[in-house]
């Protein structure tokens, strides 16, 4: 599912991309890097012949010049890659790519993810940039415990959380609650009643379980980061499971980053209000029904302007073993085959927020970064409660792990905490919280 704006017509007619200084894409500036040239050198060379697909076809490392070959996984087309350091003062270097499809007229975005695909993997080896370091996350490894005691408390403690555990549901809901408020927000439930269930509801549940439908009343759980403005935009993650799994991945890891996202933004001045939403009811039997959380969420907060709705849907699961990731049908042939990046996707009414959030993100973490802009018939892209904010007319993305695309817990009983990777979690965590800080506009004091 991910990897590029599908459907910009500017890749049809462009087949190279190069880095500049002013390049208006924050992925493709020049970079510059606080080591001496001929350890950058030595690192690029490393890292290249590490990529798939990829070979170093000549080398002159007095003049900081390396050329490469990137070979297309369909049909084996060759895109041809010079990179030039320069040292503009003793210890400091600059780094500058260009990438060329040596035949057609367009090459739909490839020759700027080969930059980007070199970046990302020096970024693993040597860190990112001096200057491009986030400075306001906090240590990594204190951020991923408090990762891995959220998902634990919902998907061990806790347990399955739906209408059929209506005990475990309603703990669930007061756990993300008291997690607000240890953070310094007044949360509230916003309950709703669902006295007759919607047709699609009904037919999708067993028989044994219809008794537990009626008149049920279930709870989104807000809590509101008040800015100096009246847009808004909205943080959520379903903290429902389907039922029979204990729903670690899916969603206990997207409730953990939306409780850290709020206590990690408590003491920041934003101009735009925020509003962090636990959303019940996302799972079948309800999904794509008007018994959605998020659907009686957008009429509670009618009246109100959201700009913007970031969707966190499963966050945890990653691998770097070849094929680990799939793709709906013709996607495999853009994207990486290891499940290790973070999508971000929307639909193309959201492509601007789509690209901008991605960009932000690859800027502020070491994890790869994918997106995808393309209509809901791409299996996957509406797979959440974005989907409800873009009937409603609102820009919506949704930041995940691919889901079933990788994870093979997925709606399973096995669907456990130990399943997931903390660390990477973390990553994603503060790329999103950077996301925040460029979207929300903070406000320097």
């Amino acid at each position: 599912m991910l990897g590029f704006s599908a459907f910009n017509c500017t890749y049809l007619t462009h087949n190279k991309a190069e880095t500049r200084p002013d390049h208006p894409d924050p992925s493709l500036k020049t970079r510059t890097y606080i080591l001496p040239a001929a350890r950058l050198f030595t690192a690029l060379i490393d890292v290249i012949q590490t990529l798939p697909r990829w070979k170093v076809v000549h080398q002159e490392a007095e003049n900081g010049e390396i050329s490469a070959e990137r070979k297309t996984r369909l049909f084996g087309f060759i895109d041809d890659i010079k990179i030039r350091l320069t040292t503009t003062e003793p210890g400091k270097t600059t780094l500058n790519i260009k990438s060329a499809s040596r035949v057609g007229k367009g090459d739909l975005g490839q020759n700027a993810r080969n930059i980007r695909e070199i970046f990302s993997a020096l970024d693993h080896k040597i860190g990112k940039p001096s200057e491009t370091q986030p400075t306001r996350a906090e240590p990594l490894k204190e951020l991923s415990g408090r990762l891995l005691r959220h998902v634990q408390k919902l998907a061990l403690e806790i347990g399955e959380r739906n209408f059929t555990h209506p005990k475990a549901y309603q703990r669930a809901g007061e756990y993300i609650a008291n997690a607000f408020k240890e953070s310094g927000y007044e949360a509230r439930f916003e309950s709703f009643q669902i006295a007759s269930p919607p047709a699609l509801t009904a037919l999708r549940t067993d028989q044994s379980n219809k008794v537990a439908l009626k008149d049920a009343t279930y709870r989104n759980v807000v809590a509101i980061k008040k800015g100096h403005s009246e847009e808004k935009i909205v943080i959520g993650a379903h903290y429902d499971t389907v039922i029979g799994t204990p729903g670690a991945d899916d969603n206990a890891s997207g409730v953990a980053v939306l409780l850290e996202l709020a206590r990690m933004l408590q003491g920041v001045t934003l101009e735009k209000t925020l509003l962090f939403a636990a959303f019940a009811n996302e799972e079948s039997p309800f999904f794509r029904t008007s018994a959605m959380g998020s659907a009686h969420f957008i009429k509670a907060h009618a009246d109100e302007k959201i700009t913007l709705m970031m969707s966190l849907e499963m966050l945890g699961f990653y691998s770097d073993a070849p094929n680990s990731q799939t793709y709906p049908p013709l996607l495999k042939h853009f994207y990486p085959d290891q499940a290790n990046f973070i999508a971000v996707v929307g639909n193309l009414a959201s492509k601007t927020y789509v690209n901008g959030i991605a960009k932000t993100m690859e800027n502020a973490t070491p994890l790869p970064v994918e997106s995808l802009s393309a209509p809901r018939i791409v299996p996957g892209v509406d797979y959440s409660d974005q989907l409800n904010f873009w009937k409603a007319g609102i820009p919506a993305v949704m930041l995940t792990d691919t889901a079933f695309n990788r994870n093979p817990h997925y709606h399973k009983p096995s669907d456990l905490p130990q399943t997931l990777q903390y660390d990477k979690m973390a990553d994603a965590t503060t790329a999103i919280l950077e996301a925040l800080y460029y979207y929300g506009k903070v406000v320097e004091e």
